[in-house]
């Protein structure tokens, strides 16, 4: 089956033409009468040598005659409102290029075809028009592009490429508002402006250098926030906390949600406090807490592991020394256990049951005074921090140390007990 405008080689059951989008006759399509003023065909004279012969010529001249006709009329005048039909909904779908073809084929075929041309110079128009506009913007004449979008408009409403073109406007103003925040250092609003652009920037060939523009500004942005993390952690690993501060600070004001300066500063935020803690560690080996300066810098170390290298020397002094002290608290207690053997193992075996004496206290070392007074406080069960009471009453056999000394609670104290540890405390106290 063969297209009836353009013969093209047609599927059975088509309907439109594929290659010019005629109407094509189907089988069930009635086929318009002839014409009442169309001639009749005469029988044929019948004669002894051919008589069927001629009636049959007869009949198919007739038939020959209505179809000729009839195509010539209806048939045409209904693939003329096809061809119509299929070009408006062209435009309306935005396919000008289709719409153009097919205007330009009833133009053509169409005794009238007035209509038909004026559509294809609208066509032409409105493309030539919204070409001149893209040369206008490229130009950066906005008033001259306006004017030919108007012209666009005025052939086609609604002309998609013009449309696009007044889309690119708004890129533009866009990517000029993003060189302002790039010159202002508002660095936030260039990554916004630039996240809404790439969601709706228009499929344009006249977009490409905008598009270029504001990916340049954004690569300004990136490279600001590379060089401060940069900047940031060579002065931390210097020392100087103070600069990388200034840093951090400055590129949060500027991208307030960079996950790169929240971690920095979330860093910073850990060098600081391993900073104080290895001060405090420090006072602490300085005073003789070597437990505790042990802790501070196994604290800090933790925060920023950077510090165990930069403090391994400190870290290892203090070690040493709290080893010493811990031998020489073992040798301490060893001797004071030897002695509380020898008194039946309490330094003041009555202390919880009378009121002691000024008298008999000042008789007793310094170290004694000591024991005595935390005697009390262990006969009920409390633990020692200081590392040489723990030892000496551990080596004690009635001591059953169980009790934290934060959750002691001193309200078991008896009366003689609050009274003795005072006064205990005092001629230790005067003795300096």
């Amino acid at each position: 089956m063969k297209c009836p405008n353009c013969g093209a080689e047609l599927s059975e059951g088509m309907r439109f033409c594929s290659s010019c989008g005629v109407q094509v006759p189907q089988p069930s399509d009635n086929i318009p009468a002839a014409p009442a003023s169309a001639p009749k065909a005469e029988p044929a004279a019948k004669s002894n040598k051919g008589g069927k012969k001629g009636i049959k010529i007869a009949i198919v001249a007739v038939v020959a005659a209505a179809v000729a006709v009839g195509a010539g009329t209806g048939f045409f005048s209904l693939t003329q409102s096809a061809i119509i039909y299929r070009a408006e909904a062209a435009v309306s779908d935005g396919d000008y290029e289709l719409a153009l073809t097919l205007y330009e084929k009833v133009s053509r075929l169409s005794a009238d075809k007035s209509k038909a041309e004026a559509m294809v110079s609208k066509l032409n128009g409105a493309k030539a028009a919204a070409r001149d506009a893209g040369k206008a913007l490229e130009n950066g004449d906005e008033g001259e592009m306006r004017k030919y979008i108007s012209k666009a408009y005025s052939l086609i409403p609604d002309y998609k490429p013009a449309a696009e073109i007044e889309d690119i406007i708004v890129l533009k103003d866009k990517t000029d508002e993003a060189e302002k925040h790039v010159n202002s250092g508002e660095y936030a609003q260039v990554l916004a402006l630039a996240k809404d652009i790439e969601a709706n920037a228009p499929d344009s060939e006249y977009a490409a250098k905008y598009i270029e523009q504001i990916e340049n500004s954004v690569k300004i942005v990136e490279d600001f926030e590379a060089a401060s993390v940069k900047n940031a952690n060579e002065a931390i690993k210097s020392g100087n906390t103070a600069e990388a501060e200034n840093i951090t600070s400055e590129l949060l004001r500027r991208l307030p949600d960079s996950e790169q300066g929240k971690a920095l500063k979330s860093n910073l935020d850990n060098v600081k406090s391993a900073a104080a803690l290895i001060q405090s560690a420090q006072a602490k080996k300085n005073s003789g807490d070597y437990s505790g300066a042990i802790t501070d810098m196994d604290n800090a170390f933790v925060k920023y592991p950077a510090y165990k290298a930069t403090y391994s020397q400190l870290y290892n002094d203090t070690q040493n020394q709290l080893n010493n002290q811990i031998q020489q608290a073992k040798i301490n207690a060893e001797m004071a256990r030897i002695a509380a053997e020898a008194a039946n193992q309490y330094i003041i075996p009555d202390s919880n049951s009378r009121y002691l004496t000024r008298n008999e206290l000042l008789n007793m070392s310094s170290r004694d005074l000591r024991y005595a007074r935390n005697e009390i406080y262990a006969r009920h069960g409390r633990r020692f921090k200081d590392a040489e009471l723990q030892a000496y009453f551990d080596s004690c056999s009635w001591y059953n140390g169980t009790i934290a000394p934060d959750s002691f609670d001193s309200s078991v104290l008896n009366t003689y007990e609050n009274a003795n540890k005072d006064l205990i405390l005092k001629v230790e106290k005067e003795r300096g």
